[in-house]
């Protein structure tokens, strides 16, 4: 089409090859270690976090507790991040139970 190109890469691997300051994980798998990997890459300074809530975070606890790094909960983002659990929960006037959450992890110093 109009020259875009997509490359099949892992997570690994396009860290490797393009050393991004800001990377995004949407939904990643909760034990798949992708989250721990994107914030231990010494030139991504920037993490925004997409996925499912449970217990007051999202992702896998080990995430929160990164050192050197600060987060803060993105409210006005999560409601456009709807997951398969998420419910009408008033069908007169769709409303949604949504059990996303956005987080932006920022490394400190």
């Amino acid at each position: 089409g109009d020259g875009e190109v997509v490359a099949k890469l892992t997570a690994g691997e396009a860290l490797a090859e393009l050393e991004p300051d800001l990377a995004i994980g949407c939904w990643t798998p909760i034990d798949s270690g992708i989250d721990a990997a994107v914030m231990a890459f010494p030139s991504v300074q920037t993490y925004v976090y997409i996925g499912h809530e449970h217990n007051g975070v999202v992702g896998h606890e080990r995430l929160w507790q990164i050192p050197g790094w600060r987060y803060r909960r993105l409210e006005e983002a999560d409601k456009f991040s709807l997951g398969r659990t998420d419910f009408c929960v008033d069908f007169e006037r769709p409303r949604i139970a949504p059990h996303g959450w956005t987080v932006l992890f920022e490394r400190a110093g």
